[in-house]
């Protein structure tokens, strides 16, 4: 009889084992499903609303498209000119990629942030070597950081509010350079969440 009571708490210590693994398996899938869940809704659950994403044309297209005379720019009032001359895509000789800006955007009713790609044209080719130096790219980042910093979700969101941005930019970058460098900026991706 001892062989017999041996042979099956030897059959049971397996099946009981095979029991255990397949708890746990179906507990870490649980998991897996209710933190894919959590991650889809979240921001419904915490209140911060959907994601914003605007990816935009590539430079020649963003280029072309100003160059049309759009019926709805017609109609708007003219925008406040800025004290530097009108910048001009076709005068665009060079351009230099900027590492992607993330920063909190200034929204009262919680934390929103705005990650941004920038290329900027530059008027003349020795202008891309002088932007490539540490020094001016540091200088370029600062001038750009310290005005985005300052932009709310509705600068960002609007047509007239990018526009804006990236006339600012030229202003400030142009401003920290002590001279004429960018005549354009290009919007390469945007995204706010």
């Amino acid at each position: 009889m001892s062989d017999k009571a041996a042979a099956e708490s030897a059959e049971a210590k397996p099946a009981n084992s095979k029991k255990l693994i397949l708890m746990i398996a179906g507990g870490v899938m649980l998991l897996v499903i209710v933190g894919v869940v959590l991650f889809l809704l979240r921001n419904t659950l915490f209140g911060h609303g959907e994601a914003t994403t605007a990816s935009h044309e590539t430079p020649a297209k963003a280029a072309a498209k100003k160059a049309e005379p759009a019926a709805e720019e017609e109609e708007a009032p003219a925008p406040k000119k800025s004290s530097k001359k009108k910048r001009k895509s076709a005068d665009v000789a060079g351009l230099v990629p900027l590492e992607p800006f993330t920063v909190n955007l200034q929204d009262p009713e919680g934390n929103r942030y705005m990650r941004l790609v920038l290329q900027l044209g530059l008027e003349n080719a020795a202008g891309v070597k002088t932007a490539e130096e540490p020094i001016v790219k540091a200088k370029i980042r600062n001038a750009v950081l310290r005005f985005i910093t300052t932009l709310t979700v509705e600068d960002v969101l609007s047509k007239e509010g990018k526009e804006k941005i990236v006339s600012t930019i030229i202003d400030r970058v142009n401003e920290a350079l002590d001279e004429e460098l960018v005549s354009d900026v290009f919007i390469i991706d945007l995204i706010v969440q």
